[in-house]
């Protein structure tokens, strides 16, 4: 399929929607998420899954997410993963198997991806590690960075508004008060391992729907 075909395929899947966000939003404080488990606003939902993965096959997206699930306590040295030397925040077993289904979603749906980047904190890359995603870039950018937070905000809006390579998508791994700095409205709702499906076009970018981490495991979207 050429990148031409793709751009219009794109187009007409985007016509009927009302677009949630777009950038150029005020950057917020750096809050905290919702978590798993807690009391958290709906997920917005304004197109479902089935509907995000036909556009997600066709590229030109970039995926903006968080890292799984992360408890607030720090491992000790009995409990840290043998890769978390520094003994930082890292999955739980609810972490792990969701960001182990996120990956063995995006194979069996064929979601190709192209560049990966990611915070360069342990949970951000034990993500990308359970998921079987092996090739990715650390950015300091997508880490939260006290003191850093105009000048790293400009350089997440500068990456997410570069398309990826024609057929693919772009892969974001970052945290919470990152998404909300960009799209505070869309980020509404977001749990830890959810998405954003960003749409960079003309130097701009919208928010086209939301998914959850739990979504990539559905036994009902429809494998290609």
């Amino acid at each position: 399929m050429t990148a031409r075909r793709r751009a219009s395929d794109n187009l007409r899947l985007l016509l009927p929607l009302v677009l949630i966000a777009s950038s150029g939003a005020a950057p917020v404080g750096p809050v905290m998420g919702p978590a798993m488990g807690a009391e958290r606003a709906r997920l917005d939902r304004r197109l479902a899954p089935e509907r995000l993965i036909a556009m997600l096959r066709h590229g030109g997206f970039v995926i903006l997410m968080r890292h799984a699930n992360s408890p607030r306590a720090l491992p000790d040295a009995g409990s840290a993963d043998p890769e978390n030397v520094a003994h930082e925040r890292q999955l739980d077993a609810a972490g792990l198997a969701d960001a182990r289904g996120f990956g063995e979603g995006i194979r069996r749906l064929r979601i190709p991806l192209g560049p990966v980047f990611v915070s360069p904190t342990f949970r951000a890359r034990e993500t990308l590690r359970e998921a079987g995603i092996t090739r990715f870039e650390p950015r300091d950018f997508l880490d939260i960075r006290d003191g850093h937070q105009a000048e790293d905000g400009e350089a997440l809006a500068r990456l997410l508004a570069t398309p990826p390579p024609p057929g693919h998508n772009t892969l974001v791994v970052t945290h919470f008060p990152n998404v909300a700095s960009q799209f505070p409205d869309a980020a509404h709702g977001l749990g830890e391992g959810d998405m954003l499906i960003v749409l960079p076009k003309q130097g701009k970018v919208q928010v086209v729907g939301a998914m959850a981490i739990g979504d990539w495991a559905r036994p009902g979207l429809p494998a290609r």
